[in-house]
Formats: structure tokens, sequence, C-alpha cells
């Protein structure tokens, strides 16, 4: 019996690695062939923004860290709030992957034929959801890597490992345990419906309540009388190679990376809930047909609900604050337009069926005014507060164009790669486009200082791109549906 037990732990480890496999390339070809992807042209188009805006970042990064180079006060503030920052980071890339991941137990319907178990189903979304973390933190730290390396060379491996990767780790490791130990308590407890929902709303608390927190770590880190050793968290680490020499993290990197595997290894996890699309509950009136049942879709939508509570929650939080302190709380309504990721996915196949000759600037139109409808009654809600705070005007206006930016880039982005089959990468990959497009214009536009009115006319002028764009892919998505038939 020994000897047969790492033989059938060997051959379960295959088949997950096999399953995850699968369902990696089917998210693949899913997002090559569904979306704006399926043209060359576009593929490469999109990964030179994506390097240009890679290396942009970092030439701004390693500029920003030359600076300091000679000062080290300077370099120990930079690396010891980019530990706080880490942190934070690794929080928001945990919450997005789950929000995603939790999306795609109709992805993994595909896997029902194989020999597999549940169990083993579930290690293979582990899988993919390990990899994805470390794709969106590695993309967001990415930049200042390159910078530390480049400006402070093999003196900068240390304090990267200790502030950066470290803190990473262990924050992804207690994530994950508390994620899975809170999700067993719920399961006990006997809630199964709509359990992946609340776990993304608790794990939200944990997220804003971080970014709290990090706000009070950097007054402390910047201030050298209440920076003790072992007296900021994020800086357990360094403290302790400072206090036992670098040699120290021959023993806790190791531990470090064990405590992550032994988290999504060791921690048992329930099996993926299999959630519908929409809550069913009454809706007054008929919402079969024109922008009611765009709107029924946005009422019902798990995504736009869950969306739509995330953002009551993050309004209040932010209307604790006083005027400076935090932006305009207008953009605490930006997570309720995350439904507009997919909006398109959900609706196409009852509009395909219920309104074939319907002319895709109409459906453009019906989306975008019921996806408003809601954004708008949060948005007074946030507006209310700014009053109430005192917020500046220019500050409200300013949240406001972003939220409605933000809007019309979720709906764009979920129609020229719409999420089929609750595809957890369409949604990834095009809003990193989306935001690589932004961000080069962005820099661009501070680079050569363009002015007030300047900027504001490329803002009408980029939105108006995205909506044009937006039913362009709509009316080629309809000729391809049209052509498979």
């Amino acid at each position: 019996m020994l000897r047969v037990a790492p033989v059938v732990v060997r051959e379960r480890c295959t088949r997950v690695f096999v399953v995850a496999r699968i369902m990696l390339l089917y998210i693949l070809r899913v997002v090559i062939t569904k979306g704006a992807l399926r043209s060359s042209a576009v593929r490469w188009v999109a990964a030179l923004c994506i390097v240009l805006l890679l290396i942009t970042a970092s030439a701004i990064s390693v500029m920003t860290f030359s600076g300091a180079r000679n000062n080290s006060f300077a370099v120990d503030l930079i690396f010891s709030i980019n530990s706080v920052s880490s942190v934070l980071w690794s929080a928001l890339a945990f919450l997005i992957t789950k929000m995603l991941m939790a999306s795609s137990s109709g992805m993994m319907s595909l896997t029902n034929l194989l020999a597999v178990t549940n169990k083993e189903r579930q290690r293979a979304v582990d899988v993919l959801e390990i990899l994805a973390l470390f794709v969106i933190i590695g993309a967001g730290l990415f930049s200042m890597t390159v910078g530390t390396m480049v400006s402070f060379g093999d003196e900068a491996v240390v304090p990267l490992l200790t502030c950066v990767v470290l803190p990473v780790l262990t924050t992804l490791a207690v994530l994950t345990t508390l994620y899975r130990v809170t999700d067993l308590m719920l399961a006990h407890l006997g809630i199964n419906k709509n359990r992946g929902s609340i776990m993304i709303a608790l794990f939200f608390f944990v997220v804003v309540a971080s970014w709290r927190e990090s706000i009070s770590l950097v007054v402390k880190i910047a201030s050298p009388m209440e920076k003790q050793p072992f007296s900021i968290w994020t800086l357990a680490y360094k403290d302790l190679v400072e206090r036992y020499g670098s040699a120290s993290l021959v023993f806790i990197f190791p531990a470090c990376l064990f405590a992550l595997v032994a988290a999504f290894v060791l921690v048992p996890s329930t099996n993926m809930e299999a959630r519908s699309r929409f809550f069913d509950f009454p809706l007054p009136g008929s919402f079969v047909s024109g922008i009611k049942f765009h709107l029924a879709y946005v009422l019902r939508s798990r995504y736009a609900v869950e969306s739509a509570l995330l953002s009551i929650v993050f309004i209040a939080f932010m209307a604790t604050f006083p005027p400076g302190d935090v932006p305009s709380v207008l953009w605490g309504v930006e997570p309720v337009t995350f439904s507009g990721f997919y909006h398109f996915a959900s609706v196409n196949p009852s509009i395909r069926v219920l309104e074939p000759n319907l002319s895709s600037t109409r459906m453009y139109s019906r989306m975008m005014v019921s996806q408003l409808l809601v954004v708008g009654c949060l948005a007074s809600l946030a507006t209310f507060f700014d009053v109430l705070r005192g917020e500046e005007l220019s500050a409200t206006l300013t949240g406001t164009v972003g939220v409605l930016g933000s809007l019309i880039i979720s709906i764009c982005v979920g129609i020229a790669m719409p999420a089929m089959d609750d595809n957890p990468i369409s949604v990834l990959v095009g809003t990193c486009i989306a935001l690589s497009v932004l961000i080069l214009l962005s820099i661009i536009t501070g680079v050569i200082n363009v002015n007030s009115a300047t900027t504001a006319m490329l803002v009408v002028l980029v939105a108006c791109l995205a909506v044009a764009y937006s039913i362009y892919s709509l009316e080629a998505n309809r000729k391809v549906n049209h052509a498979s038939r």
C-alpha cells in the first residue's frame, strides 16, 4: 500500500494538470476566436500596446528611482512603501481573480464527461487561479521591479525579496486560507445558494479595510520616530533580515513558498457552486422586449447585483473620509460598471431570437441606457454624500466623467471580447488591452503637457471612438453568428 500511494498521488496530479490544460486551451481559443482578437492585426496591435506600456512605465520607474540612488534614506523609504503597495495590490488581485473564477462554473461543465472527480476538477481551477493571480500581480509590479533593479543593481535583490516577493506570497497564503476556511464555515451552516456572492462581498470588505490601513502604514513608514523594528507588519521580513542577516532568506523564502502551496493543497475547499447568471425575483409589468428587456438583465443579473452591492459598500466607506483625504465619493460607483463586461454575452442569444432584425445602433443604445439607469441611481447617492462632505464641484465632475468612461469601456470590452460561457479570461485580457491603450494616451498627453481644454477634447474623442467601435463590433459579431448557423 505504501508503494501504491505515491503512484495514485502522481496519477491524480497528472489528471489535475491535464484538466487545467484543457480548460486553459479552451479559454485561449474562445478569446482568440470569439472576439476582436480573431483578427491577427488586432492581436499584433494589442500586443504592441501592452509592450509599449510596460517599456514606458519601466522607463519612468527607472528615472524616478535613479534620483534616489545615492540617498540611503530615500532608498529605504521607497522599498518600505513598496511593501505596503505590494500587499494592497496582492489583495486586490486576489479579489479580482475570485470574482472572475467564481463565474467560471459554466466553463467547468466542459469537463463533466472526463473521467475525473469533482475534487480534481476543482484543483484544476485552483491551478488556473494561481496562474491568473501571478499574471495580474506580475503585471502590476513589473515596472517597479525593473526600475529598482536597473537603478540599484544587485543591492535591490534583498529589498525586493523582503519588501515585495515575500509579502506577496504571505498575503496570498493568508487570504487563500481565510477564504477557504470561511467558505467551509458557510457551507457547514447550510448556506449553499449564493455562497460565492457572500464570499466576494466579505473579501471586498477585506480589500477596502486593507486600503484604509495602508494609509496609516505609509504615514508610520514616513515618520522615523514611529518606525520601530517589527512595529509595521508589512516590514516584518525586512526587519528579520536586518536582525539575522541576508542568510536567513535561505529559510524564510522556502517557508513562505511552502505556506502558499499548503494553503492551496492542504486546506480543504468546497466544490465550486454552479451559479445561475440571474437572480429569480419578480419584476412589475412586461420585460420581454425593447429597453425593458435590457433593464431586466441589469436588475436580475448576478454580475450587476453583486457589483451594485460592492458599490454601495464602497460609497459608504469613502463617505466616512473628509474631503481631500480621498477622491470624490463618485469613484465608489466604479464597481457597478463591471456588469457591462457581461451584458452583451448574456443577452445576445435571446436578442438573436426575439429581435433578429434589430440594428446594432439601437441594441447598443438600449444596452447603454439600461446600464446608465442603474449607475445613475448610485451616482445620485454618491453625489449626495459629496455635497454633505463639502467636496469641490470639480472633483465631483471628474468622478462623474471617470464613472461614465468606465461604463463605456466595460461595455466596449464586453462586446469586442464577449465572455462566452462565463469565460473569465476574456474580461481580463480585454481590460488589460483597454487599460494599456488608455494609460499610454495619458502618458503621452502628460509628456507633451497638453492643456485642460485639449485633454477634455481628447477624452470626448476617445469616448466617441469607443462607442463607434462597440457598434462596429456588434455588427461584426452578428455577421459571424449568422455565418455560423
